[in-house]
């Protein structure tokens, strides 16, 4: 089993106890509702593991990746406001879905930059590398014009000699 599935494991399970557990009381915000940042946070958390998780899949196209990880995540936060409408200690808020979907949109968005970095860092290594076999091979024919040049020049020079 790969870490990078442990660590989506582990994240799950964090999250589903988290989600279950009795709450913590937040300090009020006077008449405007406190944003639920922890809802964003986590999710995008969420969203990237399963997204570096999907990356080991190469059989899946980028789009369909990020189509999955979006789906995973955003059915694992309705379900825990299923969850927690069943619970006496906990209210399932239908709404809690839009702080949760702010923050598969951010790691989603994190994703992607984070694909666009690596592919332009392989696109640079590939082209050094090329650059570089390409000198080496010019450096191997301008030695071996340079020993045929000498081997010449030492041939000349044997015939001339009594």
């Amino acid at each position: 089993m790969s870490l990078r599935l442990l660590l989506v494991i582990a994240y799950t399970l964090l999250l589903a106890v988290l989600a279950t557990a009795p709450p913590i009381p937040l300090p009020a915000q006077g008449s405007v509702p406190l944003l639920k940042w922890h809802h964003i946070g986590a999710f995008a958390v969420y969203v990237i593991l399963l997204g570096a998780l999907f990356e080991r899949a190469p059989q899946l196209r980028l789009w369909t990746r990020y189509l999955l990880t979006a789906t995973i995540a955003f059915a694992f936060g309705a379900i825990i406001e299923l969850v927690q409408t069943q619970l006496a200690h906990r209210s399932g808020q239908w709404v809690d879905l839009i702080p949760n979907l702010m923050g598969i949109a951010g790691g989603l968005l994190a994703l992607a930059g984070w694909e666009y970095l690596l592919r332009g860092l392989r696109k640079r290594r590939k082209r050094r590398n090329q650059r570089a076999q390409l000198d080496a091979e010019q450096d191997a024919d301008t030695l071996a014009d340079a020993d045929a040049t000498q081997y010449d020049a030492a041939s000349r020079s044997s015939r001339k000699m009594p």
